[in-house]
């Protein structure tokens, strides 16, 4: 399991739900931002509307548009989701689901709530307030993205596997610990007792203090292998990515030392979440072009 699947595993993982209430937003998809050329992404009723092109366009979605019901249809893999304009539901093969606001059509466009694409794809939606950008993860994407790269020599084929090798074995170590931490999360009101709650948080401090050894044994690791002007952007890519788990680490010893409340958490797991996606999307680039 690379870097790709690491991104999607862990904010699968780490995705604790927060409302979009902003303006001028951007969106990602797997940290690569959505270009909608026609119609922006926008606010109505305190929610944030999409365009459905662009976004499923590359989600792999064909979509299909019935001027007389004025339904769009949006087929992947055995799901087909159907959305009316002005209607308050939509399904997903055949089971109603409710929309926060109606779908609409703004400057010809036909607009969807943000939030809908989580429940009917099954992806990931995560929220920075403060880029103001909408982070999507589909692990369906992240699964098949790989990239097949031409080793010309022994060497680049001995780099690569050892490449893999740390990696693999970070993101062994990266999904253990966000198991760790979301299990004190999530049983936060289950504590019978202070001493359990207390308990836990120690389990959690020593799970912290290991994830930051491994953070940095994964770094040196990287940092020692060979240095050649072909892999070197990748090098730099993927330290700069581990390094942003440095700072999940942080958030979960903050909790641990009670300097946030779990309100503060969940809002930072989710900026953490968008930095995240934005710099795996950087590693891809270095891998694409290497594939080039």
């Amino acid at each position: 399991m690379k870097f790709k699947k690491l991104t999607a595993t862990l904010l699968s993982v780490f995705a604790l739900s927060q409302a979009c209430y902003a303006q001028d937003v951007q969106v990602s998809l797997n940290g690569n931002i959505v270009n909608f050329p026609s119609q922006q992404a926008l606010i109505v009723e305190n929610r944030t509307l999409i365009p459905v092109r662009g976004l499923f366009d590359e989600m792999g979605y064909s979509i299909d548009w019935n001027n007389d019901t004025k339904v769009v249809t949006l087929q992947k893999d055995g799901k087909t989701i159907k959305l009316t304009i002005g209607e308050s539901s939509y399904s997903v093969n055949g089971n109603e689901l409710t929309l926060d606001v109606p779908a609409q059509i703004i400057n010809e466009r036909t607009m969807i709530p943000l939030r809908a694409i989580s429940e009917a794809t099954g992806c990931q939606v995560l929220w920075d307030n403060d880029k103001k950008i909408a982070t999507v993860i589909d692990e369906s994407i992240v699964e098949n993205g790989g990239v097949v790269i031409n080793l010309e020599n022994d060497s680049e084929v001995d780099f690569l596997d050892k490449y893999n090798a740390i990696t693999n074995n970070f993101s062994e170590k990266s999904t253990q610990f966000a198991n760790e931490t979301v299990a004190i999360v999530s049983d936060q009101n289950n504590f019978k007792t202070q001493e359990q709650y207390k308990e836990a948080l120690k389990k959690l401090q020593i799970a912290v203090s290991n994830y930051r050894s491994t953070i940095t044994q994964t770094k040196q690791a990287i940092n020692a292998l060979p240095d050649t002007a072909k892999f070197a952007k990748l090098k730099t890519a993927a330290i700069d990515y581990i390094e942003t788990f440095e700072e999940f680490a942080l958030n979960a010893e903050n909790l641990c030392n009670s300097k946030i409340t779990f309100d503060e958490f969940s809002t930072n797991y989710n900026k953490l979440g968008t930095e995240l996606a934005l710099k795996e999307a950087k590693v891809n680039d270095e891998m694409k072009a290497l594939a080039a």
